[in-house]
C-alpha cells in the first residue's frame, strides 16, 4: 500500500464503517466499507459489491481492495473494502495504482 494511501484511509477511519462511503485516493474515486475481522472468513465481498451496481451494470469493470485496517490505538479493526470502478466519470479505478510497487513501507525497495 503507498503510504498516502495508507495515511488518507487513517485519516479516513473514524469515518469509516459498515456502508459504503465515497473516498479519494491517489486521485481516483472509490467507496470504502469496514468489514469486521471475524466476519471476513464468512463474506463474500464479490456480493457485497455487486449489491451496489445499478441495474442493468456488470462486475468486469469493478477493482476490489482489501486492506487491514487498525484502529487509533493500534488494535485491529479488521479490514477495509475498497471499491471502484473503471471509466465511471473518468475514474482510472485501478486499485493496483494504491499499490506501492517499491515496497517502501515494508522497507523492502526493489
Amino acid at each position: 500500500m503507498r503510504a498516502d494511501v495508507r495515511d488518507a484511509l487513517r485519516a479516513a477511519s473514524p469515518n469509516i464503517g459498515p456502508t459504503w462511503t465515497p473516498i479519494r485516493l491517489a486521485d481516483q474515486d472509490f467507496a470504502v466499507r469496514r468489514l469486521e475481522g471475524e466476519a471476513l472468513p464468512t463474506t463474500n465481498i464479490f456480493a457485497l459489491v455487486a449489491k451496489q451496481l445499478r441495474e442493468g451494470e456488470k462486475m468486469d469493470p469493478e477493482t476490489i481492495v482489501l486492506v487491514a485496517a487498525t484502529n487509533p490505538d493500534g488494535s485491529d479493526a479488521g479490514f477495509n473494502v475498497l471499491m471502484g470502478r473503471a471509466g465511471v466519470g473518468g475514474n482510472r479505478g485501478h486499485g493496483e495504482d494504491l499499490q506501492d510497487h517499491n515496497c517502501a513501507v515494508a522497507g523492502k525497495g526493489s
